[in-house]
């Protein structure tokens, strides 16, 4: 799921050097336009029964998350993000204040990850607190807000049901933890995978394989995308044929793991991924489908919203051509 340093792509034989700076310059300046915006947009304005503090918490996730963007900025491409948010504050990234839920919980960052982890996988998410969410005067869901590897902000969210509130928090707390436990399984196959580890290999062929989580399924999609392992390309080749799989949506993963070791059957699941909401998504499938076709078709992944549904459309028709 790829980095960000220079965020600008260019069109061959059309800007110059002055050209790409300034593209790479309104492109770093939309992505972090962007970051803040659909902050503001997922989290709903005040509201009585004390949803303020979702707002409040869910502003604070949003300029986490677009600090994130700014690190990632200011590293090599793939560099991993900081184990830390006080150390975002240290680079100068973050103020102290969002470091803080309102609810009392914390905000906390999982080690180890980088931009090119699966999509969907959880960077930084609230420890210790579930907002209640009241909808007509009575309490109606629970909500726990993340940031993914891509930056972007998501929430988890839980009904309440008739068994009430108390229930519900174990329920959500439970797929939270489960949802951690698998990524954390995954990113330690990935870390060796890496290392390039005895066994690693046979590993993640098996996880494939399997297919029943879509968690584990997508770092073990990236493990052989990023280990070169060819002979796992019909393994790879169903799993992005599988459609989306909440969460991490691993065919995406497995798509990308295809182009890195140029074999087919990923492509259409690319070309879908350009008109993704995400940039970062839409950035990393265009790198790779430019290098598969050897050519744009007018794309760019910080087009305006129309020009870029045009672009894709041709990326879609040329993957359909391609039987890929």
């Amino acid at each position: 799921m790829g980095g960000k340093k220079d965020v600008s792509e260019p069109v061959a034989g059309q800007a110059g050097r002055g050209g790409r700076k300034a593209a790479a310059a309104a492109a770093i300046a939309i992505l972090l336009l962007a970051a803040a915006a659909y902050a503001l947009h997922l989290m709903p304005g005040p509201q009585p029964g004390g949803n303020a503090d979702l707002t409040k918490c869910g502003k604070a996730m949003g300029l986490i998350s677009t600090a994130l963007v700014r690190w990632s900025a200011s590293k090599e491409p793939g560099a991993a993000y900081p184990d830390s948010l006080e150390d975002l504050s240290a680079a100068g990234f973050l103020e102290r204040g969002p470091l803080s839920c309102p609810l009392g919980g914390r905000y906390v960052i999982e080690a180890g990850m980088s931009p090119d982890m699966p999509l969907g996988a959880v960077l930084v998410w609230e420890d210790g607190a579930a907002h209640r969410v009241e909808i007509e005067g009575r309490a109606n869901r629970l909500v726990v807000h993340y940031v993914s590897c891509t930056a972007r902000l998501h929430a988890f969210i839980q009904e309440i049901g008739p068994d009430g509130e108390e229930k519900a928090a174990g329920r959500l707390r439970a797929r939270i933890d489960s949802l951690l436990s698998r990524q954390r399984r995954g990113g330690d196959l990935l870390k060796r995978a890496r290392l390039d580890a005895a066994g690693t290999r046979e590993e993640a062929a098996a996880v494939l394989r399997r297919g029943a989580d879509p968690v584990e399924c997508a770092f073990a999609a990236c493990a052989a995308g990023y280990a070169g392992w060819g002979d796992l390309a019909p393994e790879l080749a169903a799993l992005a044929s599988s459609g989306p799989m909440e969460p991490a949506e691993p065919h995406f993963s497995a798509a990308m793991a295809l182009s890195r070791f140029g074999k087919p059957g990923g492509e259409k699941v690319l070309a879908a991924a350009l008109g993704a909401e995400d940039y970062q998504v839409r950035k990393a499938a265009f790198e790779a489908l430019r290098k598969a076709a050897g050519e744009d078709f007018g794309y760019a992944p910080f087009l305006p919203s129309g020009e870029l549904a045009a672009a894709a459309a041709r990326w879609a028709e040329w993957a359909g051509r391609a039987g890929r």
